[in-house]
């Protein structure tokens, strides 16, 4: 069993001081293929807007 003061391994791969054109150079990978998909969907999204809709009934015995 994992102790808690154990280090966290992660796959992760840390691309943060590549550029958008270092990251084509592995077009045909699948960090490439991961690469293509975020930014197409990022350039198929409109603008982020978040929204919050709350509708609950009022708790009986409580002042309107």
């Amino acid at each position: 069993m994992a102790c808690a003061d154990d280090p966290i391994k992660t796959e992760t791969l840390d691309v943060s001081g590549l550029s958008l054109g270092q990251l084509r150079a592995y077009e045909g990978t699948a960090l490439g293929e991961a690469v293509r998909r975020v930014l197409a969907e990022s350039a198929a999204q409109g603008e982020a807007v978040a929204g919050f809709d709350s509708n609950m009934p009022p708790v009986e015995g409580s002042p309107s």
